[in-house]
């Protein structure tokens, strides 16, 4: 019994698929009827008991509903203004069999659709300076904090302020984004009670439906895990009158391989390519803490050079997505890249297929989390702190990453944006 119970349940999500995939087409309008059980069962040669199941799913999503003693009738959807937006990316996560199973393992996506949404409410022009006038106010710790706000506050109105009343109360929201708003940091917007939306909400970057699969399930992070930091590695001499020392970089490395009983700390002339990829096939955590830099391409992260012993590659002091192996990554679960806009040059992390942000979500590390401008060392030390902490005590990413932005945030000296807005976090709930 045990063994036919599976194949019934991948039957249930075909038909909610299949159905979902003629409401979105008009096939079955809004107010529409749906066919009774028995023949729905017919139809899709299931039983009735499939079939219910199916529209369980369907009346779950929003998509339908089942009056007492009546037939299943289509309904719109909460907010049909911005639902009917929804990117073609949603639509094909619905239609593969496992679709509705994986559409709520997502729980909620903001998608592009906002984008247009917002589009109808203010014109292009107008949205463009609202977004490069919050994100430049948010990476200059001496920004006008007031004119910031109300920039905040008018990017909320049009982004989120039309969806609010729908956004689930206590789960985690993965946010996916086109271009045109994938460099705003939303945890930073305010609502109208002068709210951070990051406060109310937990949130995760998510790199597209097509990764649902891909990426691997987190496990709770524990003391035990294997880790490897790396802390301000020594600066190949090509870049040496283009950066300064980070000391606070070494201790934040250090503090970090301190949590964890089987770690490895790489710094100054030992924290090399060779060593890294090393290190790398076995740890479930990855930190780095040091410089990286960008050219017209990609960013690249800053390593210590090789003593010329090694090949041309592996002893090369720069590693940029084009260099990292993959198959190295096969047990990582957490990546966290803290250096100065490490999450893309326009702080696209998830959209750039040149980042490492990308790069190790195509890998399958589940969580990674990056920097979209140039940090405060002293306040990241801060935030590092209070993110593993969180971790260790048994939190998964998303719920780590508010606790520890409210953490910078609650210091008077590190409440702007820029001291703990700067860190996104990639990838899954």
């Amino acid at each position: 019994m045990s063994h036919s119970a599976k194949p019934d349940e991948r039957f249930h999500q075909r038909i909610a698929a299949a159905l979902t995939e003629k409401i979105n087409s008009g096939e079955l309008p809004d107010g529409a009827r749906l066919p009774s059980e028995r023949e729905l069962a017919a139809a899709f040669g299931a039983s009735r008991n499939t079939v219910r199941n199916a529209l369980l799913s369907l009346q779950a999503a929003g998509l339908i509903a089942v009056p007492p003693k009546s037939r299943a009738r289509v309904t719109q959807l909460n907010n049909p203004a911005f639902l009917k937006q929804l990117s073609g990316a949603a639509q094909t996560l619905l239609a593969r069999p496992n679709g509705m199973a994986d559409f709520w393992e997502a729980r909620v996506l903001f998608e592009c659709g906002l984008a247009r949404y917002a589009a109808q409410h203010a014109s292009q022009k107008e949205l463009d300076r609202l977004i490069a006038q919050f994100r430049r106010g948010c990476a200059d710790r001496n920004s006008d904090l007031e004119r910031w706000r109300a920039c905040s506050r008018r990017l909320y109105d049009l982004l989120i302020a039309p969806i609010s009343r729908d956004l689930p109360k206590g789960q985690p929201l993965l946010v996916e984004l086109d271009a045109e708003l994938s460099s705003i940091p939303f945890a930073a917007l305010l609502d109208p009670e002068g709210r951070y939306f990051g406060e109310t909400q937990t949130l995760s970057d998510f790199p597209g439906t097509a990764y649902l699969r891909r990426l691997r399930e987190p496990g709770t992070l524990a003391s035990s895990d294997t880790a490897v930091a790396v802390g301000e590695p020594a600066i190949a001499s090509e870049f040496a009158s283009a950066f300064s020392a980070l000391p606070e970089a070494a201790d934040e490395a250090r503090a970090v391989a301190c949590r964890f009983q089987n770690a490895t700390l790489l710094t100054g002339a030992e924290a090399t390519r060779q060593n890294l990829e090393r290190k790398l096939t076995s740890v479930i955590v990855f930190h780095f803490a040091g410089h990286s830099v960008a050219n017209a391409d990609r960013v690249s992260l800053l390593l210590a050079p090789g003593d010329g012993k090694e090949s041309k590659r592996e002893s090369s002091s720069v590693l940029n997505a084009l260099d990292v192996k993959t198959d190295l990554l096969k047990r990582c679960s957490l990546a966290v890249f803290s250096a100065c806009s490490s999450s893309g040059l326009e702080g696209d992390g998830a959209a750039d297929p040149e980042s490492l942000v990308r790069v190790f979500l195509d890998a399958g590390v589940p969580w990674v989390i990056a920097s979209g401008w140039d940090v405060d060392s002293h306040a990241t030390a801060r935030f590092m702190n209070a993110l593993y902490r969180r971790l260790l005590a048994g939190d998964r990413a998303p719920a780590a990453m508010r606790d520890a932005a409210r953490e910078v945030r609650r210091q008077p000296e590190t409440a702007h944006p820029y001291y703990w807005a700067a860190f996104r976090l990639y990838g899954r709930t």
